[in-house]
């Protein structure tokens, strides 16, 4: 698996290159608008967005960002404890 960021978004593909699926932000001064996050049907329930709400949390911290979730499942995600201090309030 390879995530690149593209653009205000985070894509997975497989070794073979096809897309899985995305998470995508908008920005805001220090302040990263989580607004959409899918994973291909077929790659459904593998874990794959959850590495992707992960990729961008690890991009938050290395650029002292902060993370506001308007995306449904961003949301469920980033209310666990430990994302707290990366919460935009």
């Amino acid at each position: 698996m390879n995530i690149r960021e593209e653009d205000r978004r985070l894509v997975l593909y497989n070794d073979n290159n096809p897309f899985i699926g995305e998470i995508t932000w908008l920005q805001t001064e220090n302040i990263l608008i989580v607004d959409h996050t899918f994973v291909e049907p077929e790659f459904g329930g593998q874990g794959y967005a959850r590495q992707l709400v992960n990729a961008l949390v690890k991009k938050a911290q290395n650029e002292n960002l902060k993370l506001l979730p308007v995306c449904s499942y961003a949301k469920r995600v980033l209310i666990e404890p430990e994302y707290a201090n990366l919460l935009k309030q």
